[in-house]
């Protein structure tokens, strides 16, 4: 749909219509058609046509435009406009024959190749709206003498006819298989496929034209297929087997033994696998779609999928499978298919695209197959009708249910017709492939050909499911000719209308009636069917003369009744005697903007929701704690992502384990009071409330949560709210409420939960946790209504809200941990200018500056005098302090006098049901003994067994600890000495290390004397060259002279680097180190610090200024967290005398030098995979291993016992599952997820946490669960760790931890799910009707000092009888992965590194 503006310019223009009447030669049958075809984006005096082949003014044509230009061997075209328009003309004969007209580069080949490929090419746009090769000029050229040929080399090229084939160019099936080359070649890795590009090509062009057989008319015989006639295609090959003479599939074993090296041979044998995923196995009886909505999921997944593939099969003997590899054609259709960022739980459709790919030998077994995804799919097909006028074509269809947008598409005539590849037209060519659907029920599609008859535009609208992969059935085919003649139409904004439910507004849209060569009056009205919505027009009629326009103010308001949740329109019409024009304004009614997840800002350092919503939180909605990225504490509890999260460095406590001692795991702000859901937006002046989800210690009674508010994140002044102290302990959510102060639409709250101390911002005690929270609300302006409507809305009536108030605490312990007032790093002004430029001997804090528009007043003075003279005011000498909107209540003022020492301590006892009169101490204590109630009765009644009583083994010490990491062995992180790149121009490390240095790469400053700097400017080439200032000289003024990248961190207390010895890693942490030559006293000497996590299109982040401590050389040094996705990273220095913060300034003595780094990628959690030879799911090395859903309910899939898929799902099934009872009503294991207590990746010796979510019958008390591990997953001898019983019935977490032993890679864990405990078996099992035993895989790093760092024993960390942690699991599932609007994005982020093996063919031909 195109944009309010963009269709005013089009109706007020003078349109005439350019017809090519040249045919296509398709197939034989169709030779007696002459199609009256469109010349689109073809350049005509000073303007463009459009896609219709219009243009407004005078000139004369060429054989040339926007997107093409044609070399024709046989000569130059041109044509001047004459009358309405320009036509082309047709010509018989062969290769340089012309119609007599328009030069002799006139041919058949050059309006053909015209005309296709800038029809192809529009199509590719409108699905790869990002790729910039087709944004740019191609060249085709035509009637090369030669015969029998085409080929691609970075253009298009194409044979004269002879030697028994036809001319090349002529024929649309070569043209589109040639483009197609191009966007092989230039797509995410910029190479031709392997191990052969023709298959992708050919696949393209089937796509384009509907039709398996391409080139058609190539020869005037079927084509020979490579041994295997065809038998219905005259083109150069068909891709469909079932039209070859033997019927039968081209696999990799035939390709391995026909082949030899011919490529246009192996593409067979992956293009009969789209073809047939297309054809057959879509349409078949599992999916039953129609062919034209399984051509469009085709042509989905094949522009998704293909630009990422950089192999699509493998090779070797055929045995087995050959798509396994990571970048294969099976991998990545199943990727593009996916709706939720899992393959182990399948795709929508799975089983297709395994079939098609396993039929020709190129799937993977590594994954279950199984269809999944895509809940309640629309299943209505849309019912189209069509508006034809001037040049444009009006659809409108029904709502369809279920349907979260619709995708509209348009075929461009051609003698197939419907059946052909189509432009996707909901596409935004501005935003990108993201947005592929529109939620209204209409669409408006212009700038076409008036009179169409042969060769009419075709529609089909799709409904489309909650993911680009969910597809309902599409509408039938509709035809339409727009007409020519005097016509008029209405044109309103595409912009969708949002209003709030319980929010009174009223809105005004301009919209324009707008005439072509009609002139007359014109009746208006403007109507929904919207309840508690209302529409007016103004004026009621408007008179229009031919060829002008005239506006219109149509008002939309809502009232109390209007439905939240509901996507409607206003229809605004024109109408006199005889015809009426219409277009639509689209409404939604929502309930606030939802709620937002806050993801973490480099910017800030802190979770951030930059948009609006009713709330916004670190956990996604429905998802485990573990999602939330505050989860954990500091950078050994948990850990924590990102630590330590808040606006001015806070900095966490690392003493205490995950989950026994205290942490923040989440935080939230929701609109309204603590008693109130969130139903509106969060606007500035209103109430918002904090919940906090932290962990307490102990009983909780010395843990103490402040709460904390600022309206300037960027320069934060923190008002208290209120402290509140844990009510028990465990894992609690604690909430306060306050009004958000007026005047700005940024805001920050902070929770600093710690371990007695005092009332504080900022606490420094070593089990101490504070964490911060960004977050955007709506202005208060946006909420009156528009004060040009006559009718304004109702007033809302009073809402009485009753609130519980929560009385604060009544004493807050003292510390000897004194309250700090944090230090404002972002605005800092030094109070007086040093009296010498001499640099001092200490070395130097570095601290950030906002940028400066001025120098300070101490700032000496510059020459040359060519710089400017600048006074500014003097600077304060401290912040300004801000007034809070709100009184806080007086902190408490004492301690209690029994807060517990934190002294080295057993396990607590179980929490009291009441808060105990006074602390506990932390001394040594038993674990309470558990003695069950009678078990609930079930047949066959059995006396439940006495629980163990023996003590636990003693937890560590509650001292601090710190947590150094150290190298892994076998993987040794080398310091890299960066080298001069000229790709870049910039020094570049091209592999991963510990540290990139620049070395003496960029010392000095462009050309200044003494110090010139070599191959400056030392900036990417890739992004804009920045050029350094040459005034001054060398070390008396200013020049960057090294910069260095180091894996690790900075000590937030000293500044004091903290290298880490090991690779820099992608999600790590790391640190720049710049060396500068500082003027003066360098008060006015300013180095900006940028990032780009992508060196070949740089987008540059700015993280920190820095102001020199001093004159003469200094170091200069920042940590950062380093992107994940791609590795070729790069950092920026900008260093600046005064100005203002930027990538690149260009005052006479700035530097602006450039390094560029390469990362290793990281391990992170995984998700298992089902492991054929084991049996059992499996995960690659990581920092946890989650089983997902492979393991979820129990026994043989069915109805009662739910969906296990490849049970029993122990190592060689040795266990057998009971098969008695319901799903989720009796015993299952659900999922295992085994992580890393360090939070690094699992390695022997270090602390390994199992997780089990399990469904317990009843009230729990008769079920319990076995947990054990092996050291040896192929020879597995199974270790008890210990026994827990089910706290309760429903869905529970149970917990437990061991140390992961020495000896072997692939290692196991199992749990063994049992109705009344049992004697296990020789392989551990202890089979029952009703009990579940499940395995899972963990790949374990080894760790040859172990036995130093952990003093390693191949025991169990807990006894046998100890309990693990058990917590009540009410929420579902794990975090939900945002799926297919992101899907292009996330796949070319994936494969951005890999390459493929290049061709030396010097192009690729038919």
């Amino acid at each position: 749909m195109t944009t309010l503006k963009q269709k005013v310019v089009s109706i007020l223009s003078v349109m005439m219509g350019s017809c090519q009447m040249a045919f296509h030669k398709l197939d034989v049958m169709f030779m007696s058609l002459l199609h009256c075809r469109p010349m689109p984006f073809m350049t005509i005096g000073g303007s463009t046509t459009d896609v219709g082949g219009n243009f407004e003014g005078g000139g004369t044509a060429v054989m040339e435009g926007a997107y093409l230009k044609i070399n024709d061997n046989c000569g130059s075209a041109s044509l001047p406009v004459s009358g309405n328009g320009i036509d082309w003309g047709t010509s018989g004969g062969k290769d340089c024959d012309t119609p007599g007209f328009g030069g002799s580069g006139n041919t058949h080949a050059s309006r053909t190749t015209y005309y296709e490929t800038n029809i192809f090419a529009d199509q590719a746009r409108r699905r790869l709206p990002t790729n910039p090769w087709l944004q740019q000029k191609l060249t085709a050229k035509l009637n090369i003498d030669s015969t029998c040929n085409a080929f691609w080399n970075g253009s298009v090229n194409f044979y004269k006819s002879g030697g028994g084939c036809a001319n090349t160019g002529e024929i649309s099936g070569v043209i589109d298989h040639e483009f197609a080359h191009g966007i092989d070649k230039n797509d995410v890795d910029m190479l031709i496929s392997s191990p052969s590009g023709e298959g992708i090509a050919d696949v393209y062009a089937a796509l384009r034209l509907g039709t398996s057989c391409i080139g058609r008319n190539f020869v005037s015989t079927n084509c020979s297929g490579n041994g295997d006639p065809c038998t219905s295609c005259t083109g150069v090959r068909d891709i469909d087997f079932k039209r070859r003479r033997s019927g039968s599939r081209h696999t990799y074993s035939w390709s391995y033994e026909k082949c030899g090296g011919s490529v246009h041979c192996k593409g067979h044998v992956y293009s009969e696998a789209i073809w047939s995923l297309y054809k057959r196995k879509l349409q078949d009886d599992l999916y039953g779609y129609d062919d034209l909505t399984a051509l469009e999921i085709t042509t989905r997944l094949t522009y998704i999928a293909a630009g990422v593939t950089s192999t699509w099969f493998t090779g070797g003997p055929p045995n087995g499978f050959h798509g396994c590899d990571g970048s294969s054609g099976y991998r990545n259709f199943l990727a593009a298919d996916d709706d939720d960022g899992d393959l182990t739980n399948g795709t929508p459709h799975m089983s297709a695209i395994y079939e098609a790919f396993n039929d020709q030998e190129i799937a993977c077994d590594d994954l279950a197959v199984q269809d999944s995804g895509c809940p309640n799919l629309p299943n209505t097909q849309p019912i189209v009708t069509t508006d034809a006028g001037n040049k444009r074509v009006r659809l409108e269809w029904q709502s369809v249910d279920n349907a979260s947008g619709y995708e509209v598409l348009r075929s461009d005539g051609g003698v197939l017709g419907c059946a052909q590849g189509k432009a996707l037209l909901t596409t935004d060519m501005f935003l990108g492939a993201n947005t592929t659907t529109t939620a209204h029920t209409f669409w408006e599609d212009d700038g076409l050909q008036n009179g169409r008859e042969v060769g009419r535009y075709c529609y089909i609208v799709v409904p489309k499911g909650s993911a680009g992969s969910c597809y309902g059935p599409a509408s039938a085919a509709t035809l339409a000719t727009p007409i020519s003649g005097p016509d008029f139409n209405v044109v309103c904004p595409s912009e969708e209308l949002t209003f709030v439910k319980d929010s009174p507004d009223s809105q005004v849209v301009t919209c324009i009636v707008q005439s072509s060569g009609y002139s007359g009056t014109l009746s208006l009205n403007a109507t929904t069917q919207m309840g508690g919505l209302s529409s007016t027009v103004n004026p009621a009629s408007v008179t229009i003369s031919e060829d002008a326009a005239q506006t219109a103010l149509v008002m939309v308001t809502s009232t109390h009744q209007v439905m939240k949740g509901k996507r409607g329109y206003v229809t605004v019409s024109a109408v006199n005697d005889d015809s009426a024009r219409s277009d639509s304004i689209g409404v939604l009614i929502q309930v606030g903007d939802g709620a937002k997840e806050a993801k973490f800002d480099l910017t800030y350092r802190a979770p951030r929701c930059s948009v609006v919503g009713s709330s916004c939180s670190t956990m996604a909605k429905d998802s485990l704690v573990g999602s939330s990225i505050l989860n954990g504490r500091g950078n050994n509890i948990g850990p924590e992502k990102n630590f330590p999260n808040t606006l001015d460095e806070c900095t966490d406590g690392n003493s205490g384990s995950y989950h026994v001692d205290e942490s923040i795991d989440a935080i939230t702000v929701r609109q309204g009071k603590k008693d109130v859901q969130a139903s509106q937006n969060m606007v500035e002046g209103g109430t918002v409330t904090v919940e906090a989800l932290v962990y307490c210690w102990s009983n909780g009674s010395s843990d103490f949560a402040d709460f904390y508010y600022t309206s300037d994140p960027s320069s934060p002044s923190w008002t208290w709210i209120e402290t509140v102290r844990c009510p028990s302990g465990g894992a609690h959510t604690l909430a306060v409420d306050y009004d958000l102060p007026s005047g700005t639409t940024t805001h920050a709250v902070r929770v600093n939960f710690r371990y007695q101390g005092s009332q504080s911002s900022c606490s420094t005690g070593s089990y101490d946790d504070t964490d911060d929270l960004v977050f955007t609300v709506q202005s208060s302006s946006t909420l009156s209504p528009s004060s040009s409507p006559s009718l304004p809305p109702s007033a809302a009536p009073s809402q009485a809200l009753t609130v519980m108030p929560i009385s604060p605490p009544t004493a807050a312990p003292t510390s000897a941990s004194p309250s700090r007032t944090p230090t404002n790093l972002l605005t800092f002004t030094p109070s007086a200018a040093p009296t010498s430029a001499a640099p001092t001997s200490a070395a130097p804090t570095t601290i950030p500056t906002s940028p400066q528009s001025a120098a300070p007043s101490m700032a000496p003075s510059r020459s040359p005098a060519t710089l400017p003279t600048l006074t500014p005011s003097a600077a304060p000498s401290m912040a300004p302090s801000r007034s809070p909107t709100v009184s806080p209540t007086s902190p408490p003022s004492a301690a209690p006098s029994m807060a517990p020492s934190r002294s080295p301590t057993y396990l607590p006892t179980s929490t009291p049901s009441a808060a105990p009169s006074m602390a506990p101490s932390r001394s040594p204590t038993n674990l309470p003994t558990f003695t069950p109630s009678a078990a609930p009765t079930r047949s066959p009644i059995v006396k439940p067994i006495s629980p163990p009583s023996a003590a636990p083994s003693k937890a560590p010490s509650r001292s601090p600890t710190t947590n150094e990491p150290t190298p892994s062995i076998g993987d040794i992180a080398e310091l890299q000495d960066a080298a001069f790149d000229t790709e870049y121009g910039v020094p570049r490390c091209t592999a991963p290390g510990s540290a990139c240095d620049s070395k003496g790469l960029l010392n000095g400053r462009g050309t200044i004397a003494n110090g010139v700097e070599a191959n400056r400017s030392n900036t990417n080439f890739k992004g804009n060259e920045c050029i350094d200032g040459n005034t001054g000289s060398y070390h008396a003024d200013e020049s960057i002279d090294q910069i260095i990248v180091t894996a690790g961190d900075i000590d937030k207390a000293t500044g004091t680097p903290i290298p880490s010895n090991d690779f820099i890693v992608e999600g790590g942490r790391a640190y720049v180190s710049v060396k500068v030559w500082c003027w003066s006293t360098g008060l006015s000497d300013i180095a900006d610090i940028y990032l780009t996590d992508d060196a070949d299109t740089p987008d540059w982040k700015h993280l920190v200024s820095i102001t020199c401590p001093g004159g003469g050389e200094k170091w200069l040094r920042h940590a950062f967290d380093v992107p994940q996705g791609i590795l070729n990273q790069m950092i920026r220095v900008n260093f600046r005398y005064l100005g203002s913060q930027t990538s690149c300034s260009n005052g006479g003595y700035d530097d602006h030098d450039d390094l560029g780094f390469t990362v290793k990628r990281g391990s992170g959690p995984r998700t298992a995979i089902f492991h054929q030879a084991l049996r059992i799911p499996k995960c690659s090395a990581g920092a946890s291993c989650d089983s997902g859903d492979l393991l979820d309910g129990r026994g043989p899939r069915g109805p009662n016992n739910g969906p296990e898929l490849n049970q029993p799902n122990t190592l060689n099934s040795a266990c057998t599952d009971g098969i008695s009872g319901a799903y989720h009503v009796d015993e299952s294991i659900d999922k295992i997820i085994v992580s890393s207590e360090s939070g690094g990746d699992l390695t022997e010796g270090e602390i390994a946490i199992i997780t089990a979510i399990v469904w317990c019958w009843g009230d729990g008390t008769s079920d319990s669960a076995d947990f054990y591990y092996a050291s040896d997953a192929s020879n597995p001898t199974w270790t008890l760790i210990g026994r827990i019983e089910c706290p309760g019935g429903g869905k529970q977490t149970l917990t437990m931890s061991y140390a992961l032993p020495q000896g072997g890679a692939i290692q196991a864990v199992r749990v063994n799910l049992m109705y009344l405990p049992g004697t296990p078996g020789p392989d551990k099992c202890i089979n029952g009707d009703w009990n579940d035993t499940d395995d899972l895989a963990i790949t374990v790093k080894s760790n040859s000092n172990t036995a130093s760092l952990r003093g390693f024993v191949a025991a169990p960390s807990k006894s046998v009888h100890e309990q693990g942690t058990v917590t009540d699991e009410s929420i579902r599932g794990a975090a939900e992965i945002e799926a297919d609007k992101k899907k292009h994005e996330l796949l070319t982020l994936m494969k951005q590194s890999e390459k493929k093996p290049k061709r030396d063919n010097g192009g690729e031909d038919i």
